[in-house]
Parts: C-alpha cells; structure tokens; sequence
C-alpha cells in the first residue's frame, strides 16, 4: 500500500522526522514562493505592474525573476525602469538579468549604457558577454 508523505515522514525515526521537517520548511520560504508566483505567471501586459514592483523586493532571486520576466515582455516602456534597477543593483546574477533584458527595449539610452559596460575592463567577463549578447539582440542579429 502506498504511504502518503506524512504517513512515510512519521514512519520515520524522531530525529530524521525533524531534519525532514526542517527542509521543507526551507523549500517553502516566502522568497521562494514569490520566485515561483513570478516564474509560473503568464508573460502579458495584465501583470506587468507586479514584476516592475518585484524589481526593488529584498531578495535577489526575486529581483533576476522580474528582470527575466520583463525581458520576455520586452518593450521601451521598461527602458528606464531596467536602466534605474540596473545603476542601483550590486549582486551579479540580478545584473546579468537585467543587461539581458535591457536588450529587448530597443531604447537609445540603453545602447549607450550596454556599450560601456561592455568596454568597461572593470566589469566581469559574464557581464561583459551578457551586454554583448543584449547589444546583438538589440540590433536583431541574434533572437
């Protein structure tokens, strides 16, 4: 007969039931269930407003999940926001994620920006390829 998972957690010896519990309660933290709302919610113009809003959230997850988001959204009307998020961001991952999406506005401001982070000897190797990918993209060479 097949057990459900607490039937399999209680069959279990205390102090594995308690490890067991302890990670699940950190699979299930609140900046992993926004992470989730913002990847599992459709991509159109209803819900901009909620990944323009998770751009300036605590977490850095959250913040590469809009940032991806906006990027499949694209258009001009995120331009400055990105560009704004982009100068203020210190953690790596959330700019890669937003140079990407910078690639998508189509925006003057934008090209400028990505072509001097992309000369820029001071930036990473990653970030540098991220606005060269976001450069390509722009132009339309690359999809």
């Amino acid at each position: 007969m097949a057990r459900t998972f607490y039937e399999g957690v209680f069959a279990l010896p205390a102090h594995w039931r308690q490890r067991r519990y302890h990670y699940r309660c950190r699979l299930i933290s609140p900046q992993k269930a926004r992470v989730s709302a913002i990847d599992t919610m459709p991509k159109d113009y209803s819900n901009d407003w909620i990944f323009v809003r998770a751009l300036s959230d605590d977490y850095w997850e959250v913040r590469a999940a809009a940032a991806q988001a906006l990027r499949k959204l694209g258009g001009q009307a995120y331009g400055p926001l990105l560009l704004e998020a982009l100068l203020s961001e210190t953690d790596f991952t959330v700019r890669e994620a937003l140079i990407r999406a910078l690639g998508t506005c189509g925006e003057e401001q934008s090209v400028l920006v990505l072509t001097h982070i992309l000369h820029d000897q001071d930036e990473s190797w990653m970030i540098r390829e991220a606005a060269a990918w976001s450069l390509g993209v722009d132009s339309g060479t690359l999809h």
